[in-house]
């Protein structure tokens, strides 16, 4: 190549404490000659500015420290300097320890996923809510999210993976792909009742006839990222997470919607029925206006 590559040789620590270690150092020249460093320059030794730092417009001394990510993480690293040094402002009034790095971008990252998360929920029960035209059957619609993070849990335990941030992207985006199965299952049993059947026997038809559309879109979701959650086509700490919630949340989210949601739809009826005889008095009342007749209509009566 045509590129020029620099290359930054560090000495040992022990061979960097003083000046004079750096004077010693031996340089060689395009004759092959090793000449020492003290040798070529002028030295003139004096001061110079310091560089101070500042954390919103207050003095602050900057720590780094590079983490073995084989032995532990920043988190774990963070969470330990925080206990060992959580009396440090009752020692020393007026100073304060900000944790940073890495440990701070990654609560930040978790901060806006959660709000995400709230949002995206926020605006799938709104849609659903107008579709419906009801506030109680999107829950039980959006009831198959908390199934697919049961799903997740036992994704990551099986394959053995730590909850990423890939980890919550996927989760966001499964309370929006999960929902879909439901949603077909509740519409389905919403026209079955407009055609007069009874809760049962709506829910028990569109359980019928919506299974393989079900089974069908969430097989062809699962063998589409399998491999990639799997790590056929050599595994991926970006990726393979991401595959693994999806796959899991939703064949578990599925397989519930069949069984689970059926009930609390039928649930969700049985307290309208029974809140609806409360409201009634607990008997159907029937007004009964007397019809006038003539003589003739009484004789015949008689």
């Amino acid at each position: 190549s045509d590129e020029d590559v620099d290359i930054r040789v560090l000495l040992q620590e022990d061979q960097r404490r003083s000046v004079a270690n750096l004077l010693d150092l031996e340089l060689r020249t395009p004759e092959g000659y090793l000449v020492k460093l003290e040798d070529v320059p002028d030295l003139e030794l004096e001061r110079s500015y310091g560089r101070l730092y500042h954390y919103d417009a207050e003095r602050a001394v900057v720590v780094y420290a590079n983490v073995d990510v084989a032995q532990t993480s920043s988190e774990r690293v963070n969470e330990t300097l925080q206990a060992r040094f959580a009396d440090v402002s009752d020692r020393y009034p007026g100073v304060n320890m900000i944790f940073g790095g890495e440990f701070e971008e990654t609560r930040e990252a978790f901060d806006d996923m959660g709000r995400a998360f709230i949002v995206a929920v926020l605006a799938i029960f709104t849609i659903l809510a107008a579709q419906f035209r009801s506030y109680s059957q999107p829950l039980v619609v959006m009831s198959v999210v908390a199934f697919s993070y049961m799903g997740v849990v036992i994704g990551m335990y099986v394959m053995d993976y730590a909850i990423s941030m890939y980890v919550l992207y996927a989760i966001v985006g499964l309370a929006g792909i999960v929902v879909n199965d439901s949603l077909v299952l509740i519409d389905f049993a919403n026209q079955e009742r407009t055609r007069g059947r009874n809760a049962f026997e709506a829910i028990r038809i569109a359980s019928a006839h919506r299974f393989r559309p079900i089974l069908l879109t969430t097989v062809t979701t699962v063998a589409g990222l399998a491999p990639m959650a799997l790590g056929l086509s050599g595994g991926s700490v970006i990726f393979g997470p991401f595959a693994t919630a999806i796959v899991f949340g939703l064949s578990l989210a599925s397989g519930l919607t069949l069984f689970v949601v059926p009930s609390l739809y039928m649930l969700l009826e049985d307290a309208k029925e029974r809140l609806r005889a409360r409201r009634g008095g607990g008997q159907a009342v029937v007004s009964v206006e007397p019809v006038p007749v003539t003589a003739s209509e009484a004789r015949t009566a008689r």
